[in-house]
């Protein structure tokens, strides 16, 4: 089976290298290559640059073949020129896909030049993050459209979550059956062990995010205020030097770890008891599910997609911004405590969340999508 691949429009493989995701990335589809034989088609959006990336898949680079343009207006009207040039650039494949929902336009335009059938992947859904960031208006009615657009126009529309999918069964046309649930995946430690939990920190907690105002570290600060546990975030964004600051002031001991490529960000989590996330909302969040699959007690706000993924007081603790530090300090050198709920998260992540479960998934659509063509 041949797979032609959209990756995030705008976004090209050394952007993804840069921020230590490529080979997260990667292994999901070298695992669909070498299960279960599947050769891709990536289009990517970088320069020749991705080439040297190309290994088991081949990929063109779309700014190999365009010039960079200052106008969204015209990138868009030029990748929508491309796509007829496309099709001559690549072996006719069985199927198209999206990596996510930017860019589906391309493959719309594909599916219906080269007559095969077309899944729409979202890791979150666009429209209804870009109304909770408050975006301008023009960008929350394009999202919109675009929306609407590729749930009409594919054949399955996958999405990694169940809120993800009842809000967009309320507020937009789809056809029943058409949205399918496909969880991000994981990789987890072989064993849970008393041990392993007593040689981490005992007194420092780990959080994982862009320095963003979704992500809500300000108040994740704002609750260890003269705590004498320290915060280690990892990630980098805008408000990093508010949230320094923010820390002077409220006395809290803390270090911005930066950017870590995934491999280090691994380690990272087999060092620490507990890791916190206080988003005000999510997706299906990977990092939450990496630190359950490596044995931390996880800490996260009881928002949507976070109560989806964690039982309450099960297979993690979930906090309002009242009770995160009261939690945190009340089991973070509770041994027994964590052990218990990190064995529970750990068997539901390896049943729900696993890579091997989810490439399965995947492939099922894949070949329900072309038996049917």
């Amino acid at each position: 089976m041949n797979v032609l691949v959209f990756f995030t429009f705008g976004v090209s493989l050394k952007d993804w290298r840069d921020s230590g995701l490529l080979n997260r990335e990667m292994r999901f589809y070298e695992e669909l290559h070498s299960k279960k034989k599947i050769s891709f088609t990536f289009v990517t959006f970088g320069t020749d640059e991705d080439l040297e990336y190309e290994g088991n898949f081949k990929i063109i680079p779309y700014y190999k073949y365009n010039k960079v343009l200052k106008s969204k207006f015209l990138t868009l009207l030029q990748s929508i020129m491309f796509s007829r040039k496309l099709i001559n650039l690549v072996e006719t494949p069985d199927l198209i896909k999206t990596n996510q929902l930017m860019g589906s336009w391309m493959a719309i335009l594909c599916k219906y030049y080269l007559n095969k059938p077309l899944l729409i992947r979202t890791g979150y859904d666009i429209f209804r993050f870009s109304v909770k960031d408050n975006k301008n208006l023009s960008k929350r009615i394009f999202y919109f459209i675009l929306t609407q657009i590729s749930l009409s126009l594919s054949n399955t529309y996958v999405v990694t979550s169940i809120s993800d999918k009842l809000f967009l069964e309320k507020f937009f046309l789809v056809s029943k059956n058409k949205i399918v649930i496909n969880p991000n995946w994981t990789i987890s430690l072989q064993e849970i062990t008393r041990e392993n939990i007593k040689s981490r920190y005992d007194n420092r907690v780990i959080a994982v995010g862009r320095l963003e105002k979704q992500k809500n570290f300000s108040s994740l600060i704002e609750s260890f205020s003269n705590s004498d546990l320290q915060i280690d975030i990892v990630g980098e964004g805008s408000q990093k030097n508010m949230l320094e600051n923010l820390a002077k002031i409220s006395n809290v001991n803390i270090t911005f770890v930066g950017k870590l490529n995934h491999s280090e960000l691994v380690e990272k989590y087999k060092k620490y008891r507990v890791y916190i996330s206080s988003s005000d909302y999510e997706g299906n969040s990977k990092s939450t599910l990496e630190a359950l699959g490596y044995g931390c007690l996880v800490v996260t706000k009881d928002i949507e997609n976070n109560s989806e993924i964690i039982s309450n007081n099960v297979s993690g603790l979930l906090h309002t911004e009242n009770n995160l530090l009261d939690l945190v300090e009340n089991n973070i050198n509770n041994i027994e405590e964590i052990y218990r709920i990190s064995v529970n998260a750990h068997l539901s992540v390896n049943k729900h969340n696993s890579l091997e479960t989810i490439v399965e998934k995947e492939y099922e659509q894949y070949l329900l999508l072309t038996r049917n063509n």
